[in-house]
């Protein structure tokens, strides 16, 4: 059988994959990744947002700028819970049959890029190699 890490967010629909992974092949570890996390640290995540809009600013213009900016926000205030509960329900409707449960699956959850937990786990040639 093969055996599979994973490495993703977690959420309904990548639980759902390693779900499926579990039941296909013989999964080992789960990776969850929190790519916001690690830019929460010193404001990277806000210096970041500003120079994208600041970049995007000068490339298109103020007008377009502000109106891709203002969508967005719209976007995320009124039709993003509309289509994650669509899209939860379709995800939801795929039925698995795990060989293990994912509370079984080894999972880690770095909350740094540089940790040692996850550099080990990448460079370690006992997860990934059978």
């Amino acid at each position: 059988m093969l055996t599979t890490a994973f490495s993703g967010q977690e959420n309904f629909f990548d639980r759902r994959i390693c779900e499926w992974l579990s039941q296909e092949t013989d999964l080992r570890v789960i990776l969850w990744m929190n790519h916001f996390a690690w830019t929460r640290k010193s404001g990277a995540r806000v210096r970041h947002i500003a120079q994208r809009l600041l970049h995007r600013g000068r490339k298109k213009g103020l007008w377009h700028t502000s109106d891709e900016f203002l969508y967005h926000v719209f976007y995320t205030l009124f039709l993003a819970s509309r289509k994650r509960l669509r899209i939860k329900s379709l995800v939801d409707s795929i039925k698995v049959h795990p060989q293990r449960q994912l509370c079984d699956v080894r999972q880690i959850r770095p909350t740094d890029i540089d940790s040692p937990q996850l550099v080990r786990l990448l460079t370690g040639p006992d997860v990934f190699l059978n």
